[in-house]
């Protein structure tokens, strides 16, 4: 009998950008509950991140708010990928259990001079630390 052996997944999904322009306290109430993952196969190691949700003070119109999404989002692939390398050095090194880390949602707020003049890779550093965090424990 022989085993077919199949390559890791250790990819970063992140299925919705939302960003929220001008946020109502009341409406800045936590999203609902993610569905129920199914079982996690053993080749699952991805990071998915269910909904990026960005919430600035700053007047932006549709196109600004759709590029700034955009671009927090791909800073923080690119940040998680290098997570990611360092979860498979642990993995292969044995110290590491693996699987895959389900969040459902992933929230910044940008206030005052961070709003105006967001910077994406500032807010992707900041998002992948607690990303980084909850993957250590």
């Amino acid at each position: 009998m022989t085993h077919l052996r199949r390559p890791l997944d250790l990819g970063v999904v992140i299925g919705r950008v939302r960003v929220v322009v001008r946020p109502r306290e009341a409406a800045a109430a936590a999203p609902a509950a993610p569905p129920r993952p199914a079982p996690a196969q053993a080749d699952d190691h991805r990071i998915v991140v269910r909904e990026l949700r960005i919430e600035t003070e700053a007047a932006l119109d549709a196109f600004d708010a759709r590029r700034l999404g955009d671009r927090v989002a791909r800073a923080l692939g690119e940040r998680l990928a290098e997570v990611q390398e360092r979860r498979l050095a642990g993995l292969l090194a044995g110290r590491s259990r693996g699987g895959p880390v389900r969040i459902g949602a992933l929230r910044v707020r940008l206030r005052g001079d961070a709003a105006e003049r967001p910077s994406p890779r500032a807010v992707a550093e900041a998002l992948a630390s607690a990303v980084e965090r909850r993957v250590a424990t």
